[in-house]
C-alpha cells in the first residue's frame, strides 16, 4: 500500500511538473493567465484542445522559421502547418492578451474545403471573451474560411490587433476575421492581401457583428459581388472605418451585393490614409493610434507597436508673415491639435539666437482647422526671423521652421533654398511674393517627372513656408536622389534643386 501511495505521489508530481513546464507561468484563469513566451508554448496550446477554455498572456515576440513547417519540423503536421487554436468541434472559449507582442511568419496550408483557418480557428466564448493587443505578421494561410486572426469569431471582442501577410480561401476570407457573427472588432487594422471565391474583405469577409475605428489597405481579389475593401458581405454595424481605395484595388468598401450598406466606412486615397486628420476628424483616440512616416509605411499604427512614436499630433499646415508700416503679422494654421497648451512666438535678429516675444493659447484637443495670428513691431534692424514653439499641456514642446522677414519690403518674388538640405524625411521651402497671387509649388524628379504638388491656391503677399515630407502624391516614399522644386506666382517662376538622402 505504501509503495502504491508513493507511486501515486510520483505520478501526480510528474503530471504537475509537465503541466507547469508547458507555459512560462500562470494558472490559466482570467486573473492569472498562462504565460506564452516561446514557440513551444504555442505548440502545446494549439495541439491540446483541453487548453482552449483557458486564458493566456503573451510575454515575448515569437517568430517562426521556414524549417518549422518542413518535414521533421515541430509544426510540419503532415504539411498542413500550424494547428489553428479552436475548431468547429471544440471552440476556443477563453481569452488571449498579446500584451503588445507579435507572432511572425505563421504558416497554415489546408485544403480549400477545410473550414475556419486562422491563428485562431473557431472562437466562441460562451460568456464573452477578448483577444487583444496582438500582431500576427507575415501570415501565409490557405483554406476555406480564412482570417488572419480568426476563421470564425462569435461572442468575442477583438481589440487593438493587426495582421499582415497573405490569405487565400476557397470560400470567405478577411484580413482579421473570415466570418464575424456577433463579434465586436475595434481599433484593428490589416494590410493582408486577401483572395477568395465568395465574400472577401480587407478586414472581414462576412460581417454580422460590430466594427469600429478600423482600417484595411491590402489588395482584395476574387469574391465577385462579395468583394469589399473593408467587408465582403455586410449586415454589421460599422462606424468610423476606412479602406485604401488605391492599394485594395476596389472602389467598394462593402461588397455590392451586401444586405446592409452603411455610411460608417469611407474610402480614401493612399495619401489621405497617411494623413492624421483623416482619423482624428473621425474621433480616433490619439492614445491608441500613432502615426510616423518611418513606421508601418506611414499608415496609422497601434501605440503599443512603437511606444516612443508620435501620437496623432498637433499639425501645423501653414505659416506665413506679412509686413506693413513696420508691423509684422504672423499667421499659422493647424489641422489637428492634441493636448495643445499653446504657442510661444520667438524672434531672432542675428546668429539664430531666438528670444520669446509673445504667447498665443492653443485649443487643447481639436479636430477642426484652427487659424492663429500674432502681430509684432520689432526694432533694432530690418531683417528678422520668427519661429513657433508649440507646447503641450505636459510641458513637452516642438519647434517649427523659422521664417525670415524684411521690413524693407521688396517688389520682387523670391524662392529660397530649402532647409535642411540634404534632408530626411522632410524639408521646409520658404518663398516671398510681393503681391497676392495664384501660387503653385510642384516637386519634380531629376528627369522632370511630376512627383507632387505642395501648393496650388490664391496666396496673400508676404513670406511663406510649405513643407515636403518626401512622399509622392499617392503617399509613397520617394527614393533618394536629387529633386527639383518650382515656384510659380503670377508671371514669376523659379526652380531650385534639393537632395533627399536616406
Amino acid at each position: 500500500m505504501e509503495k502504491i501511495f508513493c507511486l501515486f505521489v510520483v505520478l501526480m508530481f510528474s503530471t504537475i511538473t509537465a503541466l507547469s513546464q508547458s507555459y512560462g507561468g500562470g494558472s490559466g484563469t482570467s486573473i492569472d493567465p498562462y504565460l506564452i513566451a516561446t514557440k513551444a508554448d504555442l505548440k502545446y496550446l494549439s495541439e491540446n484542445t483541453g487548453e482552449w477554455s483557458k486564458y493566456f498572456k503573451q510575454t515575448a515576440d515569437i517568430s517562426f522559421a521556414d524549417a518549422d513547417f518542413q518535414s521533421g519540423g515541430d509544426f510540419y503536421n503532415g504539411g498542413s502547418g500550424f494547428i489553428p487554436i479552436g475548431s468547429i468541434d471544440i471552440a476556443f472559449t477563453g481569452g488571449y492578451d498579446g500584451n503588445g507582442h507579435r507572432v511572425s511568419n505563421p504558416k497554415i496550408i489546408k485544403p480549400l474545403i477545410n473550414n475556419y483557418v486562422g491563428f485562431f480557428g473557431f472562437v466562441h466564448p460562451s460568456a464573452g471573451g477578448v483577444i487583444k493587443n496582438l500582431g500576427i505578421e507575415n501570415v501565409n494561410f490557405t483554406g476555406a474560411e480564412v482570417g488572419g486572426l480568426a476563421g470564425y469569431a462569435q461572442g468575442i471582442t477583438i481589440s487593438n490587433c493587426y495582421t499582415t501577410g497573405t490569405l487565400s480561401s476557397g470560400n470567405n476570407a478577411g484580413g482579421i476575421v473570415s466570418i464575424n457573427p456577433s463579434c465586436t472588432i475595434n481599433n484593428c487594422y490589416s494590410t493582408c492581401s486577401v483572395s477568395g471565391t465568395n465574400d472577401v474583405g480587407g478586414l472581414v469577409g462576412y460581417g454580422l457583428g460590430t466594427i469600429s475605428n478600423c482600417y484595411s489597405t491590402g489588395l482584395v481579389s476574387g469574391g465577385s459581388d462579395g468583394r469589399g475593401g473593408l467587408v465582403g458581405y455586410n449586415t454589421a454595424i460599422i462606424s468610423n472605418c476606412f479602406w485604401d481605395m488605391q492599394t485594395s484595388g476596389t472602389s467598394n468598401g462593402i461588397g455590392p451585393s451586401s444586405y446592409l450598406k452603411t455610411s460608417g466606412v469611407t474610402g480614401k486615397t493612399t495619401s489621405e490614409m497617411k494623413t492624421n486628420t483623416t482619423f482624428l476628424n473621425a474621433g480616433w483616440d490619439e492614445n491608441i493610434w500613432y502615426m510616423d512616416s518611418g513606421v508601418n509605411n506611414g499608415y496609422p499604427y497601434l501605440s503599443w507597436q512603437n511606444p516612443g512614436g508620435t501620437p496623432l499630433p498637433v499639425e501645423l499646415s501653414s505659416f506665413s508673415a506679412s509686413v506693413s508700416l513696420g508691423t509684422v503679422t504672423l499667421k499659422w494654421q493647424t489641422e489637428t491639435e492634441v493636448n495643445n497648451h499653446g504657442f510661444d512666438i520667438e524672434r531672432s535678429t542675428s546668429n539664430n539666437v531666438f528670444y520669446k516675444t509673445g504667447f498665443v493659447p492653443g485649443h487643447g484637443n481639436n479636430n477642426s482647422t484652427q487659424n492663429y495670428s500674432f502681430t509684432d513691431q520689432p526694432t533694432g534692424g530690418t531683417n528678422f526671423s520668427y519661429r513657433i514653439k508649440q507646447i503641450d499641456n505636459d510641458g513637452s514642446f516642438k519647434y517649427y521652421d523659422a521664417i525670415t522677414v524684411s521690413l524693407a519690403t521688396s517688389t520682387k518674388a523670391e524662392l529660397m533654398q530649402n532647409s535642411p538640405n540634404p534632408f530626411n524625411p522632410s524639408t521646409a521651402i520658404n518663398f516671398y511674393i510681393p503681391n497676392s497671387s495664384d501660387v503653385t509649388i510642384k516637386i519634380y524628379d531629376i528627369l522632370g517627372k511630376d512627383i507632387t504638388t505642395l501648393c496650388n491656391k490664391q496666396t496673400e503677399a508676404g513670406y511663406h513656408i510649405v513643407y515636403w515630407n518626401g512622399m509622392d502624391r499617392y503617399g509613397n516614399a520617394a527614393a533618394s536622389g536629387v529633386y527639383l522644386y518650382r515656384l510659380t506666382a503670377g508671371s514669376f517662376s523659379e526652380t531650385k534643386k534639393m537632395n533627399l538622402l536616406k
